[in-house]
Formats: C-alpha cells, sequence, structure tokens
C-alpha cells in the first residue's frame, strides 16, 4: 500500500490463468485505471513507485552488492556489504560525513 497526498493506492495482485490453469502468469503492477490515466497522474504514480523503492529496506543491500560485484568484487564479503549498505543508508563512512542522507553513492 502507498500512500501519495493523502490518497492510499495498493497494487492488487491479479493472475492470469490460460488453458486448464497449468500455465499462468501476474498482470503487472497496476496503481490507476488506464482509462482515467492523465500525465500528472502518471508522473505521480511513478515518482511514488521510485520512492517506496528507494526507502525499502532491502534498498541498500541490494545496491551495495550490485555496485561492488560489478566494480570490485564478484563475491563481495558480509562485512564489505554491511559497511557499504551502511554508508548508503547514512550518507556517511568511517566518521566521514558526505550529504549525511539515504542514497548518497560518495559515502
Amino acid at each position: 500500500i502507498i500512500r501519495y497526498e493523502g490518497t492510499l493506492y495498493k497494487n492488487w495482485a491479479s493472475t492470469v490463468l490460460l488453458g486448464d490453469g497449468s500455465v499462468s502468469f501476474r498482470n503487472p503492477p497496476a496503481f490507476m485505471l488506464a482509462e482515467l490515466v492523465d500525465e500528472r497522474q502518471a508522473y505521480a504514480e511513478i515518482e511514488a513507485l521510485i520512492d517506496m523503492a528507494f526507502h525499502h529496506p532491502n534498498t541498500p543491500v541490494f545496491v551495495a552488492k550490485q555496485l561492488i560485484q560489478r566494480l570490485v568484487s564478484s563475491n563481495p564479503s558480509a562485512g564489505y556489504l554491511r559497511n557499504a549498505s551502511k554508508a548508503f543508508r547514512t550518507g556517511e563512512y568511517e566518521g566521514m560525513v558526505f550529504s549525511g542522507q539515504r542514497g548518497d553513492l560518495a559515502a
């Protein structure tokens, strides 16, 4: 459930079954009715989705692991991931404060 400007939005899971039901897939997330969409609502939905992903508790660990695997080591240690994800969450590293905000990649 996402709250945006006082309104709650919920992504309902809908599963589509094909044939005898042995094949199924989930429809992609949709927070608005397609026939009622205007550009402003679409931007608001995208912004809400990005904010939700950015503030999710698993995002720092996910981003840290992906960056370390691509740029440093394919198998980072738990301590390395812990330090990098803490820097992502707090915006500081080893006592140095960068922006002090979540997501600061300089940290």
